[in-house]
């Protein structure tokens, strides 16, 4: 959505959700392949105010098991942050927090109640916890008795259209003690695509009581100001449109405040783009990984990585031609040399 680089200062406050207090309600989602440490730390360099890990799996919960768990390592500083976490049954996502919790990490639990990933609809969790109500509201219940920091869930506004129940998923989750709720403003049969349906987080807010979290058919700072605008939500988080720009938080940050977006250079893009792949690059060598060439770390950080280069270099000239090259190239190095080249003559 096109608008203007400067608007009026928006009243908005800091997020509470339980005694923690997020100064700038302005986060990223969990993304899978996406939401790791070095991404993480890179938003909230540009004023990212909370962030949560890619959603994992809380079906072994031994302590064991969540010390070795690739998504919950954090290298950086990146207060506060969340580990989100998937299933359904009440009793083992209960332990599976605990165990979390007990990490030291993690400033809060977010529940998984939306994504309409088929392996975890599957296993009756995600999006398929939206059938019924009662479970959520019995998970929600079971999490926040487990432990002490806030408990959030992340939904839809509905299964599809046919099943748009979002007001008793809300209320569940309110009455099982829920310290907000985020809302993604379609239905889980939409995954990503077509419209978001911003009224309905507005009636949503209009209902319950506890923080609501809108998300959803945001591609640009000025979406996210519109968001609050017209939903009144309490917070917005950021998916798919932070990928590559993680200056969009900055970018809401200025025109919250009312002042002009901070454009920034060829150069700064260069050094986030090297930061982020150095970065991911550390995290890689880190990881369990087997023995050959496909699983060596630097080879398997410039093949993650082209997700996120694709969408840095978004509206470079000779992007497409670097696109072409991408295949070829399996090592952070040569991608750097590439960029440089490639950046200096924008």
């Amino acid at each position: 959505m096109a608008g203007p680089t400067r608007t009026e200062k928006l009243k908005i406050g800091p997020l509470q959700l339980g005694s923690l207090e997020i100064n700038f309600p302005v986060g990223l989602a969990p993304m899978a392949g996406i939401s790791n440490s070095i991404f993480r730390s890179i938003c909230k360099d540009f004023h990212c105010g909370f962030s949560f890990t890619e959603t994992i799996n809380a079906v072994e919960p031994t302590q064991e098991y969540y010390l070795s768990h690739e998504r919950l390592v954090v290298e950086y500083e990146e207060t506060p942050l969340g580990a989100q976490i998937f299933g359904s049954i009440p009793e083992t996502m209960a332990e599976s927090a605990l165990q979390i919790e007990k990490l030291g990490r993690f400033d809060m639990i977010d529940i998984n109640c939306g994504c309409p990933a088929p392996k975890i609809v599957a296993k009756g969790a995600g999006a398929a916890l939206m059938n019924s109500p009662k479970l959520i509201g019995e998970i929600v219940r079971a999490v926040s008795s487990a432990v002490s920091v806030p408990v959030t869930l992340k939904t839809r506004i509905g299964v599809s259209p046919r099943k748009n129940n979002i007001v008793d998923i809300a209320r569940a989750a309110e009455e099982g003690g829920a310290s907000a709720i985020t809302i993604h403003s379609r239905y889980a049969t939409d995954k990503h695509d077509g419209p978001a349906d911003w009224k309905t987080l507005r009636r949503i807010k209009s209902l319950i009581s506890i923080p609501v979290i809108g998300n959803g058919g945001i591609s640009d700072a000025e979406d996210a100001v519109e968001m609050f605008k017209k939903t009144g939500v309490d917070g917005v988080m950021i998916g798919r449109a932070a990928v590559g720009n993680p200056w969009i938080f900055k970018n809401i940050h200025c025109l919250i405040n009312g002042n002009e977006i901070d454009r920034h250079t060829s150069l700064d893009r260069l050094k986030v783009v090297i930061k982020h792949l150095e970065g991911l690059t550390e995290l890689m060598k880190k990881e369990r990984h087997f023995p050959g060439k496909a699983f060596m770390p630097e080879r398997k950080a410039a093949l993650h990585f082209r997700t996120f280069l694709v969408k840095y270099l978004d509206g470079f000239d000779g992007n497409l031609r670097l696109r072409k090259k991408l295949p070829t190239m399996d090592s952070p190095h040569e991608i750097i040399e590439e960029l440089k080249s490639l950046i200096s003559t924008n």
